[in-house]
């Protein structure tokens, strides 16, 4: 993987393709963590902060709704 930067010529094809492995590292795990690298490398701070925001979001309605069924 390490060589593939110098194998695509044409830039485009580099960006789709990252953004396939970035998609691809988050959807495997849900975690932002794993595809943060390749966001942060294109510059689209915002998907990421999205997508911690919907883990976040989730992670926190699970524990609410988990606490809400003890009481």
């Amino acid at each position: 993987m390490f060589g593939v930067g110098w194998m695509v010529t044409n830039i485009n094809v580099l960006k789709r393709t990252v953004e396939k492995i970035a998609k691809a590292s988050f959807q495997k795990s849900k975690d932002p963590l794993d595809s943060a690298i390749f966001y942060l490398a294109m510059k689209k701070k915002m998907v990421l902060w999205g997508l911690f925001r919907l883990v976040y979001v989730c992670l926190c309605k699970e524990v609410y709704d988990r606490s809400a069924f003890e009481t």
